[in-house]
């Protein structure tokens, strides 16, 4: 596009430079200040991974629009770019090249403050008034735009779209990260939705694996574990674990840095209790923990009797299938079948990530006060 620019742009004086996030700070601040610079024939700044958010450049009148994209604060950082007031600014031209024809409703949608599709969505089904452009603000949309982003939002309403929508979604987030999302990569992306909602729609499979192979999406890997005792596992842990306390992905996490598939309940509670002293800010979730004066002196007996009471038992009562408690010998075990798997490293990286998910999704909607259902 730079070169293009020059091209056209040589016999008028007019000048192009193209900035990507290898180019160091200062080709970056000299770049803006010629372009700030009247004087100065450059008048075009092509980015790419940069000057998307956090620049301030006011004098900035045009923007332009290469990359697609379904995130609304993506598209509103972009615009911003342009937004910045100056004296003797009156307006911004903003063209987008791209135009999401598949989801053209971003523009329309952010613009008007709504910050997601399911934002826009609630807002309609509450029946309230439609959200309004800022004071001094106004869209001036041709008549095909508007019959365009008119079409578009009555096809987003449409339930039987949602496939359409997640796909879209998972593939933006994919393309994002260039490579294969994991579960947490969705739930730390302030854009994206909460990767539940992949997991429960039965027509992408019903677990994480599923949905992955239906975006056509898995590792050579993961392709071997389909129709698996793992995958059995790995969907008993996104699915039928959902916490009303911590205690059970905790209980996880820890058997994940201890070797073998049987495990001492002492074992066991020297991690548990560790956990909950190194976050403080999730030791309230263990009421009887959270009440001791002194955390740090709370009896190893203790945790061992609270596991052997509670979690274990009701981990291999509601996971019997995977789990096992010899409360004679107070050891908790793996049944045979999953042992393989378990001892694979890349079958512990789709654990662990599971497992951080369920807990940090667990604390997250706890501390919003989220029903835990």
């Amino acid at each position: 596009m730079s070169a293009q620019f020059n091209q056209l742009g040589a016999s008028r004086g007019i000048q192009s430079v193209c900035l990507l996030g290898k180019d160091s700070i200062a080709r970056r601040e000299a770049a803006i200040q010629q372009l700030q610079d009247e004087t100065h024939p450059l008048q075009i700044i092509c980015s790419v991974d940069i000057f998307g958010e956090g620049i301030d450049i006011p004098a900035v009148s045009h923007v332009l629009f290469l990359r697609p994209t379904q995130s609304f604060t993506v598209f509103l950082q972009q615009l911003g770019r342009g937004l910045r007031q100056l004296p003797d600014k009156d307006y911004l031209v903003a063209l987008d090249f791209v135009g999401n024809f598949k989801q053209s409703y971003v523009a329309r949608l952010a613009i008007n403050g709504y910050t997601s599709v399911e934002d826009f969505k609630q807002h309609t089904r509450k029946q309230t008034q439609a959200k309004q452009l800022p004071s001094a603000c106004y869209v001036n949309a041709d008549t095909d735009v508007q019959r365009i982003w008119d079409a578009e939002i009555k096809r987003i309403l449409t339930p039987a779209n949602k496939i359409e929508i997640l796909t879209a979604l998972y593939e933006e987030l994919r393309n994002n990260l260039d490579r294969s999302p994991q579960l947490m990569d969705f739930f730390v992306n302030p854009t994206s939705p909460d990767p539940s909602v992949f997991i429960k729609e039965k027509k992408l499979g019903g677990n994480w694996l599923r949905v992955k192979a239906y975006m056509n999406d898995l590792s050579a890997y993961e392709t071997t574990l389909l129709d698996s005792p793992a995958e059995a596992l790995l969907q008993h842990i996104e699915k039928e674990l959902s916490p009303s306390k911590s205690y059970k992905m905790v209980v996880l996490k820890t058997l994940l840095t201890l070797k073998g598939t049987t495990w001492k309940v002492a074992d066991i509670a020297y991690s548990f209790l560790n956990y909950y002293l190194t976050h403080p800010d999730h030791l309230a979730d263990w009421n009887e923990l959270a009440k001791t004066v002194e955390p740090e002196q709370f009896p190893l007996s203790k945790v061992v009797a609270h596991l052997m009471r509670m979690t274990l038992d009701k981990m291999a009562n509601t996971g019997g299938e995977f789990f096992q408690l010899d409360k004679a010998l107070k050891q908790f075990r793996l049944r045979e079948d999953y042992q393989a798997f378990w001892d694979d490293v890349e079958f512990k990286e789709l654990l662990a990530d599971r497992i951080d998910f369920a807990l940090a999704r667990y604390f997250y909607r706890r501390d919003k006060g989220i029903s835990l259902v």
